[in-house]
């Protein structure tokens, strides 16, 4: 498992490298690059959607000089979680995958992705509104933990390797 996470971690370090010298090339500030390498090497989930539990303190803070820094916070991690989107596209796009493969594989990841916003939204739903149904926090646990963090990338994985459990999914 340490190879693999080494081989993950180093495949990731420099396609953000790239992007942050991409981005100096081009007169961009790279802050936002920096910000999502510390939050992807800071262990814990990967790549989210949404990053904003905790990178919009980290971005709020660097810029307390501002009358509006939190919600600058908020916004600028709202835009990181955007581009880690994108670039999550780009990766699985330029990583070598067989058109077959490739095709197989995007509405596992669709559908992951469409589960997590669901988790998500159901959990902004519930917050500061305690109550007794426990369906509905299963549900959020569910959508949110289960279904990303073990039951897709299972899938995802049974997919690329032609599993044909995964056909099924």
């Amino acid at each position: 498992m340490a190879f693999i996470r080494s081989r993950v971690d180093a495949a990731l370090a420099e396609f953000l490298d790239r992007k942050a010298c991409e981005a100096a090339a081009d007169g961009f500030p790279t802050e936002i690059i920096k910000v999502l390498r510390d939050f992807v090497f800071a262990g814990g989930k990967r790549l989210r959607p949404l990053l904003s539990p905790t990178v919009h303190r980290v971005l709020a803070a660097r810029h307390a000089a501002r009358s509006d820094a939190a919600r600058f916070g908020v916004n600028t991690a709202i835009l990181i979680g955007d581009l880690a989107l994108a670039w999550s596209d780009e990766i699985l796009h330029t990583a070598g995958l067989t058109s077959a493969r490739l095709a197989h594989v995007l509405p596992v990841i669709d559908r992951m992705r469409t589960e997590i916003t669901r988790g998500q939204y159901l959990d902004l739903l519930a917050t500061g509104r305690p109550g007794p149904d426990t369906d509905r926090a299963l549900d959020i646990a569910r959508y949110k933990t289960a279904k990303y963090t073990v039951e897709r990338p299972l899938h995802i994985g049974a997919t690329l390797t032609d599993a044909a459990i995964a056909r099924n999914a």
